[in-house]
């Protein structure tokens, strides 16, 4: 489409925006559809709208989104996940670890979560040493030091060995927040995620090694993810670790904080969940008119569906290039 652009000026109405003129539908000099979600600005056929009006939204689950400080907040069931960050509209998923909020921990006990496991060779003592909250949820400290008797490593398993099922060819991501709390990675030779491959009886027939994160991890919270496809004709189940490695007299010393560990059966990681969550249904009430629709995403980049017919609704698709979507314009770009 061709579009004239006159800005409104002199009015007082402090609206902020260009008219588009010339699209099929809508009032000549008047934005048909836009919502600008971080600042809460809603327009219908160039008259101030709000949320309700503007939009329908179901999603049959709670749901967490975070803010620009980096804190996550829940939203109730059929609340939409909006922060100062945007609007979140993510396809339905299960987090398959089951306890990713650590229930059971107790670092008095030396204990680690419930439904976890873990490794330490070489000689390496690895403690629970805290448990608190951090950025909206539940984090876990753990330390691992000393000096290393020979090559070897670490693994915390976020979940049994025989628990999440799994078949050859499905691909998985796991993630998980994490933040650098004291030490360092230095005399280490790895720190990424793995994805175990195990049969019907628990036994390991591969490992999916991750991406290297010892140089990326920082004091600073930081979401770290790893999928991988499967390759085992033999697989049954698949279970997500963290492994740290080291040389025999490497003198290991440092404490890491964990929030959230997810695994997912997909190719990206999605917003937190514990257990399961519905999928984001947004429904835009769109005057009579046929515009292109574009959205803008929280790192500015934009999506244009073109040509989308309005007189009723209009669903937003939750395979959207990104799913944080700041602001929404139908008719007015």
């Amino acid at each position: 489409h061709r579009h004239r652009r006159v800005q409104l000026m002199g009015f007082g109405f402090g609206f902020g925006w260009s008219a588009a003129i010339g699209d099929a539908g809508g009032a000549a000099g008047l934005v048909p559809f836009s919502a600008d979600f971080v600042n809460g600005a809603y327009v219908i056929d160039g008259g101030a709208s709000d949320f309700a009006t503007a939009t329908d939204f179901t999603r049959a689950s709670a749901g967490w989104a975070d803010n620009l400080a980096g804190t996550w907040s829940s939203f109730a069931t059929n609340v939409a996940r909006i922060t100062n960050k945007g609007i979140l509209i993510e396809p339905a998923s299960t987090n398959l670890i089951r306890n990713p909020e650590m229930a059971g921990s107790d670092p008095a006990l030396e204990w680690f979560p419930a439904n976890w496991s873990t490794y330490a060779g070489g000689g390496l003592s690895l403690t629970v040493e805290a448990t608190g909250s951090a950025i909206g949820f539940t984090y876990l400290r753990f330390r691992l030091q000393g000096v290393a008797s020979g090559s070897d490593g670490m693994l915390i398993f976020f979940e049994a060995n025989n628990q999440i099922t799994a078949a050859q060819w499905e691909t998985f991501v796991a993630s998980c927040f994490m933040r650098l709390h004291a030490g360092g990675t230095s005399t280490i030779t790895n720190l990424r995620f793995n994805l175990w491959e195990n049969n019907a009886a628990g036994g390991n027939l591969n490992i999916s090694y991750g991406t290297q994160i010892k140089d990326a991890i920082s004091s600073s919270w930081q979401r770290f993810e790893y999928a991988a496809q499967l390759s085992q004709a033999l697989t049954a189940f698949v279970q997500p670790a963290l492994e740290v490695s080291f040389a025999g007299g490497a003198a290991v010393d440092l404490t890491i904080d964990l929030v959230m560990p997810q695994l997912e059966k997909r190719s990206v990681a999605t917003s937190p969940i514990d257990g399961s969550r519905a999928a984001d249904a947004l429904v835009l009430n769109l005057p009579a008119g046929t515009h292109d629709l574009r959205y803008t995403f929280d790192d500015t980049t934009t999506q244009t569906i073109p040509d989308v017919a309005g007189g009723g609704t209009y669903a937003v698709p939750t395979n959207l290039d990104r799913p944080r979507v700041t602001r929404i314009d139908w008719g007015s770009v």
